[in-house]
């Protein structure tokens, strides 16, 4: 017996027969929850404090004529009133114990249940950048996320799994920058350290800078990538070795050691999405024109702006950098366009902990995207989409 949708079904038609209330809706729920302690029962409904104000009446008087209407209830042990308004619900050793049994004979299988509907979710987590080794929070991303992923099958919901490469823009050239500069390093080429004054924070900013067949090569050293996975990876750098080159080949061993990394972890994913692929369909070029089109944009300072404070953001966002190059935030729009084209009617991103001032703008950055007034694209009534930090 199920006795949690079971006892659901009569505090429903408890909520009809004593108030003429439809505690289906949102508003009410949930129903029931697990008890803060064992020692309370085996479940607990707090619907009494949610009907207080409606009914008038104070929420534990709600509870007694609740507790009165479910008396006797099918495989219901005891029934107790507790706090402000609590009723809590102790099963029979029997019930309990065919629960047990049920899960034994199906295994796997226990729980499962068509509450999905067949509704198609992508599950996009970890999405780790192939510009260093998989780290602990990697590890938590990729555990919660697959968690997450077989949760939503076991209802029902047809899902997908996904990960996104950031294969393209200035933290790949960051990256063939600082393989290339080990690799000179190891080839007895030295560097000197300029000072070229402070940035907008007010820290130096200093730059490693050579002589490298007659033309200067130079990293600024705080966009460098210093962990000693570069210096292996430089060991395999074969001439004539160039950013471009170097950026590639730390790629290529990076992503290779992070699907490793994930595959002995049994995290699979049906599908490894590249930023680099997405930017040569012309998808991000074709957004930033949609966009200009509807009057979205504005240009300052010679980079290209999106008005993303009419949206709901706290502040709007450059699109396009003075030097052409698009902001991380723009082919990741484009991205999600991408995702609702192929068909999925939720996008759930699973990301980091969101801890710093700039990363904490992401959440109301993602709700402006998805709510903004002038959608960029048609909406769906079954489309959603969710960031879990």
């Amino acid at each position: 017996m199920d006795f949690d949708a079971a006892w659901t079904r009569a505090i429903l038609e408890a909520g009809r027969t004593l108030w003429g209330v439809d505690l289906s809706e949102a508003k009410y729920s949930p129903i029931l929850e697990a008890p803060s302690d064992l020692k309370f029962g085996d479940a607990t409904c707090g619907v009494a404090m949610r009907l207080a104000r409606e009914l008038k009446k104070p929420p534990r008087k709600i509870a007694e004529e609740l507790a009165g209407k479910l008396a006797g209830l099918p495989g219901a042990a005891k029934i107790d009133i507790a706090g402000a308004g609590f009723v809590n619900l102790a099963a029979q050793p029997a019930i309990q114990a065919s629960t047990i049994e049920e899960a034994r004979r199906k295994g796997a299988r226990f729980g499962r249940s068509d509450a999905g509907s067949e509704l198609k979710v992508l599950v996009e987590h970890t999405s780790a950048n192939p510009t260093g080794p998989l780290h602990i929070a990697h590890g938590r991303q990729a555990a919660l996320g697959d968690s997450i992923a077989r949760i939503l099958e076991h209802a029902g919901y047809r899902v997908g799994r996904e990960f996104y490469i950031n294969d393209t823009g200035s933290q790949v050239e960051n990256l063939g920058r600082s393989v290339l500069w080990r690799h000179l390093e190891s080839k007895g080429i030295s560097f000197a350290r300029e000072d070229r004054g402070v940035d907008e924070d007010g820290k130096p900013r200093i730059w490693l800078v050579a002589e490298v067949g007659g033309k200067k090569f130079e990293l600024e050293e705080k966009n460098s990538y210093r962990g000693d996975y570069i210096r292996e990876i430089a060991k395999k750098v074969v001439e004539p070795a160039t950013v471009d080159s170097c950026g590639r080949l730390g790629m290529e061993i990076l992503l290779a050691e992070i699907r490793r990394d994930l595959q002995d972890f049994r995290v699979t994913y049906d599908r490894w999405s590249s930023q680099a692929d997405l930017e040569a369909t012309g998808a991000v070029a074709r957004l930033v024109a949609k966009l200009k089109a509807m009057g979205l944009t504005y240009e300052k300072d010679g980079a290209l702006w999106l008005r993303a404070k009419d949206a709901g953001d706290t502040k709007d966002n450059v699109l396009v950098k003075q030097d052409g190059q698009y902001t991380y935030r723009t082919p990741d729009i484009a991205y999600h366009l991408d995702k609702y084209a192929r068909g999925w009617n939720c996008l759930i991103d699973l990301w980091a902990r969101i801890t710093t001032p700039t990363s904490r703008g992401w959440r109301p950055r993602s709700r402006c995207w998805a709510t903004s007034p002038r959608p960029i694209t048609s909406s769906r009534s079954s489309s959603s989409s969710t960031a879990a930090s």
